[in-house]
């Protein structure tokens, strides 16, 4: 499927790109006509038909960073249902082209389905069943489950068909790059200056950040949540670490170190504990399996490590003290900021926090094996809260996750978290064996780099769940496909290409 069918009106894309164009002059022109909803309307529009258009895996690199600053686009829409579901609706409109196109040329679907896809296509049809769940809260709420059951497991699959040789992935990197970038530069300049960065962009900005009335203020970045920048940092520092080993430019290699650097100071200004945590934790987990490499790998990048290693330990002691004292005096605030965030290495305050969830697991389950019913949990709750008041089940419990298991148990009950279950082990499994058979030693990093990303996001799922929601859902389930398809075998790769 290297073969992509792309809209045969070339026009399509340039006449919503110069739709975009002009509004944007009349709204330059004329700012009293000036209108976020619209702006961001149009802009989603304009960006969701150049990714139409393009080849698959061009229209994904596009969609990724689509996917990076999708946050803020909702905020300063002020949540519009189209934008909400923005990048699902992308994601769908490829799956839709994709079908066109194996209509249309007739192409020769896989001679067999290799097993892991085969559960997927069986939890797919789990979720039709629950789907129908009597105790649903409604059809609207049922379907809006599509976007953390349906939608990141299609990105599975486009990960497997696309990346069939590991040169391939390479490519998908740059866009998480640019996106790291947008919400170091963001969220250090809001950092800096305090609340009034972001409160003048949108009145809901102020909304969001009242719930956390009491708590030092965090940097949104480009994101929905004060804070939310933390959540890309640990799932993509392995990349970072990855083009300072192999890339031949200084140029790139100080880059990669300015991302790093800047997300760890960052990290202290979010106040996400768990994501200082599983930051650390990726690049102590992507070096050691690029030492364990060492006898496929250069010499040079053997070097490299010791040049990275060397280069932290001088920005540790030296630099992060003296940004940190600066951002401390450009906003006083920050110092409780990083306390905060220090307390990520007391071993009494984390090991209390997100207890219960096994408690929680067991009751829901006997509650209702074969699920409660979608969207009663998660962020669906305030979009379908009327409903789920006047549903006739449940009425006196409150339901309560921060655990990936304790949703899937609410959303699609025992026989779906079994399932759910098999799939992750499989391709954790099989992810490791991608790795561990790689005999090109750059080809080795990138799997390490992916491998200890996708580690990194499934270690919140005790208090977290970070694998049914973008950015970390789009990475993982994309690359976890990409490194499926990697280890395979020759003779296995012949029965599906």
């Amino acid at each position: 499927m290297d073969r992509t069918f792309v809209f045969e009106n070339k026009l399509i894309p340039l006449i919503l790109m110069g739709l975009f164009g002009s509004l944007l002059t009349i709204a330059g022109i004329f700012p009293e006509y000036w209108n976020y909803k619209v702006v961001i309307l149009i802009t989603f529009s304009a960006v969701g038909g150049l990714i139409l258009s393009l080849p698959t895996d061009k229209a994904l690199v596009f969609f990724f960073f689509y996917l990076g600053i999708e946050g803020s686009l909702k905020l300063l829409s002020r949540y519009h249902p189209v934008i909400h579901v923005g990048a699902d609706i992308i994601v769908l409109g490829l799956v839709v082209r994709t079908g066109m196109q194996i209509l249309k040329e007739r192409l020769d679907l896989p001679k067999r389905l290799p097993f892991l896809i085969s559960l997927i296509l069986m939890h797919f049809i789990w979720f039709l069943i629950v789907f129908m769940n009597p105790y649903a809260v409604s059809f609207q709420a049922s379907l809006a489950a599509a976007k953390l059951y349906v939608v990141p497991q299609f990105l599975f699959l486009f990960g497997f068909f696309l990346i069939t040789k590991a040169d391939k992935l390479e490519k998908y990197f740059t866009p998480w790059l640019f996106v790291a970038f947008l919400h170091i530069t963001f969220g250090l300049y809001q950092g800096a200056v305090g609340p009034s960065s972001v409160t003048g962009w949108s009145p809901l900005y102020q909304q969001v950040l009242n719930r956390f009335e009491g708590y030092p203020f965090r940097p949104f970045g480009l994101t929905s949540m004060p804070g939310a920048p933390a959540v890309f940092s640990y799932f993509l520092v392995p990349i970072f670490i990855y083009f300072f080993l192999t890339s031949s430019s200084w140029i790139k290699k100080v880059f990669s170190l300015f991302l790093i650097f800047g997300f760890g100071v960052l990290l202290l200004l979010c106040q996400v504990k768990s994501a200082i945590i599983k930051f650390l934790g990726a690049i102590f987990l992507f070096l050691v399996m690029a030492l364990l490499k060492r006898n496929q790998v250069d010499s040079k990048i053997t070097g490299g490590i010791v040049k990275f290693l060397f280069a932290g330990i001088l920005l540790v002691s030296f630099a992060l003290p003296y940004v940190i004292s600066e951002f401390t005096d450009l906003y006083s605030e920050n110092q409780n900021a990083v306390a905060r965030s220090l307390q990520a290495f007391n071993i009494e305050i984390m090991g209390d926090s997100r207890k219960g969830a096994l408690d929680r697991f067991l009751t829901y389950a006997e509650m209702a094996p074969l699920g409660s019913g979608l969207s009663r949990i998660g962020p669906a709750v305030y979009r379908f809260h009327d409903q789920i008041t006047s549903n006739q089940y449940f009425k006196t419990v409150v339901f309560f996750s921060d655990n990936l298991w304790v949703q899937l148990v609410i959303d699609i009950g025992i026989p779906g978290v079994f399932l759910f279950t098999v799939i992750l082990i499989l391709i954790f499994l099989q992810s490791f064996r991608a790795w561990s058979y790689a005999e090109n030693g750059k080809h080795c990093l990138m799997m390490a780099a992916v491998f200890t990303g996708n580690i990194a996001i499934f270690s919140g799922a005790y208090g977290a769940e970070p694998i049914l929601y973008h950015p970390e859902a789009g990475f993982f389930w994309f690359f976890s496909g990409a490194l499926f398809r990697l280890s395979y075998t020759k003779s296995q790769e012949e029965i599906v290409s």
